[in-house]
């Protein structure tokens, strides 16, 4: 885990999403039906400009099965993201096309609609966004570093182990012998972004902190690089 030089705190997270979200009602249903089956799983994205910038970011949100999931800004201009924000969902209607968020941490809520065809999604600020076809599985696996991280005065050696399941763990080295490693708590999602795949790792234990990672995967797959410049391959 190597600790993000991006100057924002949990609470400018909040407060950068609540500028972003509406503060709708949400609803609740007698039964709810299987949430895989209603169209929204996934990994959703746009680019829009915000008050808070003065340019556009991507705004990327990913719904899973079990009505769990994150909110997350990231910066193109500078590559960089903002801690992830979590929240919960439920189906708004009986006819599947609309479905309440509600963020517990920033005491907030908002309803999406979904489109007719199921490719995308708009909020109560009437951004669209369009269902990612990107492939988080193309990281699966086990990636060693070729060159040396640089912190203070030490030169470490890194492992990423990176699960089918969106989850992972990472290793530190320094003479050949482990210092640290991460719990395998943190979990990834990949942003699709001008052609690229940039996967976002996110350490909800350190959310405080603002401690994630970005990663550019090659486009065959075969080489893995870090916004601090260091390269890996696949073990």
């Amino acid at each position: 885990m190597k600790s993000s030089h991006i100057a924002f705190s949990a609470l400018s997270a909040a407060v950068l999403l609540l500028a972003l979200v509406s503060a709708g009602c949400t609803g609740t249903t007698d039964t709810t039906p299987d949430l895989s089956n209603t169209g929204m799983v996934g990994t959703w994205q746009t680019n829009a400009q915000i008050a808070k910038y003065d340019k556009p970011i991507d705004i990327i949100y990913s719904f899973k099965a079990d009505g769990t999931g994150k909110a997350y800004y990231y910066l193109n201009w500078n590559s960089s993201v903002t801690a992830a924000v979590p929240f919960t969902w439920t189906i708004g209607n009986s006819k599947l096309n609309t479905f309440d968020v509600v963020y517990p941490t920033i005491s907030s809520s908002e309803t999406f609609t979904l489109a007719g065809d199921k490719n995308s999604i708009v909020d109560g600020y009437n951004l669209k966004y369009d269902k990612s076809e990107a492939k988080k599985d193309l990281i699966v696996g086990t990636w060693k570093s070729v060159n040396k991280y640089i912190s203070g005065d030490k030169a470490y050696d890194l492992t990423y182990v990176m699960y089918a399941n969106g989850t992972g763990k990472d290793a530190w080295y320094l003479d050949g012998n482990l210092t640290q490693s991460d719990p395998d708590t943190w979990d990834f999602i990949c942003i699709g972004e001008d052609g690229r795949y940039i996967y976002y790792l996110d350490y909800p234990q350190f959310m405080s902190n603002t401690v994630q990672e970005l990663f550019y995967l090659s486009p065959d797959g075969k080489v893995l690089e870090d916004k601090y410049n260091v390269t890996y391959m696949r073990e």
